[in-house]
């Protein structure tokens, strides 16, 4: 693990990776949450307007049942089983139920009080999200409404959007990791040549690096281009001038080091 983290291009990676898994989990856990909350509210304003609907629509016949002047607005309370379900009840009375309720029956406890209350109860299909008030009729009994939807139908939109969302915002994990892969890759070509020529001094291929990161090769005595005494001897001189100028850099790089070559030497 310690020789992996000693590249740097490794490290490089590491930390995009990490930062991109950061990223994006704390994107995915807020945008969860929000939508979450969004919808949670939008069901629960739906609910509290719906019961006000219920009691504006409810009056009673001439033997002081409940009945509706017309159907609620939404029609999803008239499917059956639709998860949906509203109920009317009068202590004494016959109780009206909407026709999505065709088993079961809802808690009239919530709806026991002048002001909107909501809980969650057991319904014909599952645990529901249930509202419910009491409203006061003139020399008789109370009217008791109650409204409810299933909880399953608000945490079933919240698993469809955070499956959609996990999908798309994998993807985008996915491209922010190729590009940063990509872009060490091209970034760190420079550094690959830049070792390579490192590796050159060592094996005697150059003796520096220049300034443009090029390698400069030693200087070379010429070689004898031919066979006669005078040329030899000529390349001989040659030889001891390229000797004596590399000494003579030397001597210099002394100098500028130490003062002397005499105080180096000591």
């Amino acid at each position: 693990m310690t020789r992996l983290f000693s590249s740097l291009r490794a490290r490089f990676l590491a930390a995009i990776l990490i930062w991109v898994a950061l990223g994006i989990g704390a994107l995915w856990f807020s945008s969860v949450r929000l939508f979450s909350s969004h919808v949670e509210q939008q069901y629960h304003e739906e609910l509290e307007v719906h019961v006000r609907e219920l009691a504006e629509l409810t009056v009673l016949d001439a033997a002081g049942n409940p009945r509706l002047s017309r159907p609620l607005s939404d029609p999803r309370y008239a499917v059956p089983l639709s998860g949906f379900y509203w109920q009317i009840g009068r202590p004494g009375y016959r109780s009206l139920k909407s026709p999505s309720m065709t088993r079961g029956a809802l808690d009239e406890d919530v709806a026991h009080s002048p002001d909107i209350l909501h809980r969650v109860e057991n319904g014909p299909t599952g645990p529901t999200i249930t509202y419910g008030f009491e409203r006061a009729v003139p020399g008789g009994a109370p009217l008791h409404f109650v409204i409810a939807t299933d909880e399953r139908l608000l945490r079933a939109v919240i698993a469809s959007f955070t499956r959609e969302l996990s999908l798309w915002l994998s993807l985008l994990a996915l491209a922010l990791l190729a590009s940063g892969l990509a872009i060490i890759t091209l970034g760190f070509r420079p550094f690959n040549r830049l070792a390579a020529r490192i590796a050159a001094l060592p094996r005697g291929q150059a003796d520096h690096i220049g300034p443009n990161g090029c390698n400069s090769a030693a200087p070379k005595a010429p070689r004898p281009t031919s066979s006669c005494p005078k040329a030899r001897r000529c390349s001989a001189r040659s030889t001891i001038i390229c000797r004596a100028s590399g000494r003579a850099g030397r001597m210099r790089g002394w100098s500028a080091a130490c003062g002397s070559p005499r105080s180096c030497r000591r």
